[in-house]
């Protein structure tokens, strides 16, 4: 069963697989192209999920991911130094461009609650989730004096399970994805015998019959029937089996079908 040049071995295959598309494709059968089903997106994806802000998630001028934070900076203003649009920081402070004659530093509010106009030195980077940044009236507005100079909304993480900030596994925990069950599909091989195949149709199949769980008997037998495709030429039988001693065997043969 070597093969020299696999081309030339292949061509035959080939050509009753051609054969045996353009057959179906004349009946409308086979599945040759398949139709999906209209996809329908009916809500939004929440940028900002779990956020504070007054105005509704997401809805800042500007919005930044634990994603978008550098990992080489020590304290959250050096990460957002020079990242926020319109937004300069001084000793710690963050000051909107669009309120720096008044003097008065962006207000700083972390899961709903306010703080001091310089924590941004003192919160654990990896726990950001999201920062959203407040500078035109339309967003601060609802803030009353508190956004006078701009807000920053933080919101940290809570745990879920779509961020991967830890540096390393948990002590004691072991990731684990179960794959589920796959249901094996089945090999087509027609029954001319049964009334509802379609005879009409020319048996043109490259691979004729495959079985991979044939059982022996005591004496070490088994029989399997089975229907020829309807072209004419050789055909090649391969049989593969292993015994409980895990002894393998394997026999090729072949027949011609006039």
């Amino acid at each position: 069963d070597i093969k020299v040049n696999l081309d030339a071995g292949l061509i035959a295959y080939l050509q009753y697989s051609k054969n045996l598309y353009d057959e179906q494709a004349k009946f409308g059968l086979g599945n040759h192209t398949i139709q999906l089903k209209e996809v329908v997106i009916k809500e939004k994806r929440q940028i900002a999920k779990n956020s504070s802000n007054l105005n509704g998630a997401g809805r800042a001028d500007q919005v930044l991911t634990a994603k978008d934070l550098s990992q080489g900076c020590f304290s959250l203003d050096q990460c957002l130094q020079g990242r926020l649009t319109g937004v300069i920081f001084r000793n710690g402070l963050a000051y909107s461009t669009r309120n720096m004659g008044t003097g008065i530093p962006m207000q700083i509010i972390v899961d709903g609650i306010n703080f001091n106009n310089d924590y941004l030195r003192d919160i654990n980077i990896n726990d950001v989730a999201t920062i959203e940044v407040l500078r035109t009236v339309g967003n601060t507005a609802i803030y009353g004096a508190q956004g006078s100079g701009g807000v920053i909304i933080i919101t940290t993480k809570r745990g879920e399970p779509n961020y991967s900030y830890l540096s390393r596994p948990s002590p004691g925990v072991i990731s684990y994805s179960p794959k589920g069950y796959y249901v094996a599909r089945e090999f087509y091989s027609p029954r001319y015998d049964d009334p509802k195949t379609n005879v009409t149709l020319a048996d043109l199949r490259s691979t004729i019959y495959w079985n991979p769980n044939i059982i022996t008997d005591k004496q070490g037998s088994a029989s399997v029937d089975y229907f020829n495709a309807g072209g004419k030429g050789t055909y090649r039988v391969v049989i593969e089996g292993i015994n409980n001693d895990g002894v393998i065997g394997r026999q090729v043969y072949r027949y011609k079908v006039e």
